[in-house]
This record gives C-alpha cells, sequence and structure tokens, in this order.
C-alpha cells in the first residue's frame, strides 16, 4: 500500500469543498492532515509552509477551479457594473414627475382627496421610492477576497522600532516571479 504524505493530506484538506473547517483554511488543514503543534498559531505556521511548497499544485487546483488571476479579472469587469435596488420611505407625498432619473415612486399612502380645481391633493403619508445603484460593496468583497486567495497582494510594510534583534522579511511566492 502506497504511503501518502501529510502534504498531500493537508492539501486534500485544503482543497475539500466538503468540509468547511479545512476548505481554504492553511492552519486547520495542518491539524485535519495530522500535523503536531503546540498552538493554532503554529498549525497556522505549518499551513503557510505547506501552501509555499505546494504553490504551484495550489495554483494549478485554483486556475482549474476558476480562479486564475485572468478568471478573476474578467469576474471583476462583470461585477463592476453590480447593481443593487434600494428603498426609501418618504414622509409626505411625492410627485413622480419631479423624481430624478433612476428613481421611481413604487407607493404613497394617506388620503387622496380632490380639490376644488379637480386636481388630486395627497394628505400626511408617506412614500416609498426606489432607486438602482452600484453595489460597491459587492464589487470590492469579492475581488478584494480573490486577490487574497490568489496571494496576488503585496505584504504591507511593517515598521517596529524600539526592538534590537529581531529581522521581518517578507517571501514572495516563487510561482509569482514569473
Amino acid at each position: 500500500m502506497a504511503r501518502i504524505s501529510k502534504l498531500n493530506i493537508w492539501f486534500k484538506h485544503f482543497t475539500d469543498e466538503g468540509n468547511p473547517q479545512t476548505f481554504m483554511n492553511r492552519g486547520l488543514s495542518a491539524k485535519a492532515a495530522g500535523y503536531k503543534a503546540k498552538s493554532d498559531e503554529g498549525f497556522r505556521s505549518i499551513g503557510y509552509q505547506n501552501f509555499i511548497k505546494l504553490d504551484r499544485k495550489v495554483t494549478k487546483w485554483m486556475d482549474e477551479e476558476g480562479m486564475s488571476e485572468k478568471a478573476l479579472h474578467k469576474k471583476y469587469l462583470e461585477l463592476k457594473s453590480a447593481k443593487e435596488t434600494k428603498f426609501f420611505k418618504v414622509k409626505g407625498y411625492i410627485d413622480p414627475s419631479i423624481l430624478p432619473p433612476g428613481v421611481t415612486a413604487i407607493a404613497t399612502s394617506g388620503l387622496v382627496t380632490q380639490g376644488e380645481d379637480g386636481e388630486n391633493e395627497f394628505s400626511a403619508g408617506e412614500t416609498l421610492i426606489m432607486t438602482q445603484t452600484d453595489a460597491l460593496h459587492i464589487q470590492r468583497q469579492i475581488l478584494d477576497m480573490g486577490y487574497k486567495i490568489r496571494g496576488t497582494y503585496k505584504p504591507d510594510e511593517l515598521k517596529i522600532s524600539g526592538v534590537d534583534g529581531i529581522k521581518i522579511e517578507f517571501v514572495k511566492s516563487p510561482q509569482k516571479d514569473k
């Protein structure tokens, strides 16, 4: 019987969509693969090291799953025009003819009576208006998550003062150098 390495077991857990605990979670995948660590930070460190070791395999899997850089960019182009519908309740009657383009009065409450001149008069009530707006938070969140998963963000600079003898180094993924 062939022996499966913990690294491959880690990858199996990391890519297992049926397990929400380990799917795309480096640290919990390390724990599930049977690695030994004294803390959650230790498991996260092992998971990160495995992620780096299997960079090409993880990148290939992401490409196959539709998370290639090209696919993310295409999705961004689709999402940059995402819209959402917002509803607002306004006190009183609002004449639909005075609303700006893209804003629609969809309901009005209150009593409607006819004035002496035959025009409708509206008593105090409320008007429900609807508008379509860009779904900027949705666009940003999906794009941000995609780039984080791909590891294409440049690490933030970290400045530490007053501490001697500590060196912090950010290491780029080997796949990103190509």
